[in-house]
């Protein structure tokens, strides 16, 4: 198949009245090649085996990074615990109660 791009592929599938398919399956992606949430989220390189394999074993129209906001939130320096087989959504939890307390001036 040609490389497309997105307008061109929805264009196309509006015009053939066809839907186009964008799974979020990135996570469940990670057992394709054998990976962990913590080595892909902070390995661009593992990230892109996951996100490639998902490509070839289901060849989706559209494909979305694996979407996890505490990458963000250490990135932005907010201590972050990365288990292995878990997304660290209680630190999310947290950093999302700083930043509404900062917005509305409670702490």
């Amino acid at each position: 198949m040609a490389q497309h791009t997105l307008l061109k592929r929805v264009q196309h599938a509006c015009a053939e009245k066809q839907r186009l398919v964008a799974p979020l399956m990135g996570f469940p992606g990670l057992k394709l090649v054998d990976s962990t949430i913590k080595r892909a989220q902070q390995n661009y390189g593992e990230h892109y085996k996951v996100l490639k394999a998902l490509v070839e074993k289901f060849n989706p129209d559209i494909i979305f990074a694996l979407l996890d906001l505490s990458v963000e939130t250490n990135a932005l320096g907010r201590y972050t615990v990365f288990p292995e087989q878990e997304t660290p959504l209680e630190n999310i939890r947290a950093f999302i109660d700083t930043a509404r307390h900062y917005r509305t001036g409670q702490r």
